[in-house]
This record gives structure tokens, C-alpha cells and sequence, in this order.
């Protein structure tokens, strides 16, 4: 059966997906500086998660975030709330996620 998932074909080494994957791979690296073998499941510290969604939030910087659920959200903080929220726009910015602060269990924040 050929069916595809995600404008990709099931069949994962064709030459399209190959190339996806290449130009997917190369713009991640670009927006999060990210060392795979620096890569950790160690949870970051609930200061060290505020001051990053602080910093992002200031500089309007894209934030890779890594929830409890191991579900991640790539986008834009666009407020923190008093009721311990992160309100994030999405990459398309027409999702808004409230994101309450004590799912999030990692922060990784985009480089310019």
C-alpha cells in the first residue's frame, strides 16, 4: 500500500525524504546551536526554565519546550502569567498554547 504521512512517502530512504530530513536537520541546528552529544534528559532547574522563558520573552527569541509528557512546542513566549503560565504563540502563530510552568521540564532557547 503507498500511502504518504506528512507530505513524505512511507518509504523513509527516498531521495525526497532523505532531502527533507537534510534541510529539516540543518534549520533546527540553525535556530537551536544544539551538540547531539551534549544532548541530556537531566531536567533543567525550575529557575533556570524562568530565566530562560524570561530571556526568551524579552528578545522575542523562538524557545524549544520539552513538557512532562515529553511532548514539545516550539514557538514564541508571549506572556507569563500570575497564575504560573507560559502563553506561547506557535511557529505559524496562529496556535497559542497556555502552558502551565510546572509541566515544563526542559527550555532550550534559540541563537541568533
Amino acid at each position: 500500500m503507498d500511502f504518504k504521512i506528512n507530505s513524505l512517502d512511507a518509504n523513509v530512504n527516498t531521495p525526497a525524504n532523505t532531502a527533507f530530513i537534510s534541510r529539516l536537520t540543518e534549520t533546527y541546528q540553525k535556530l537551536f546551536d544544539y551538540s547531539i552529544p551534549e544532548l541530556t534528559i537531566i531536567e533543567d532547574l525550575p529557575a533556570e526554565r524562568l530565566e530562560k522563558l524570561n530571556t526568551a520573552w524579552h528578545t522575542k527569541n523562538l524557545v524549544l519546550v520539552t513538557l512532562d509528557d515529553e511532548r514539545q512546542i516550539i514557538g514564541r513566549v508571549q506572556q507569563i502569567t500570575p497564575v504560573s503560565q507560559v502563553v506561547l504563540a506557535t511557529y505559524h502563530s496562529n496556535v497559542i498554547e497556555f502552558v502551565p510552568l510546572n509541566r515544563i521540564f526542559k527550555v532550550e532557547s534559540a541563537t541568533k
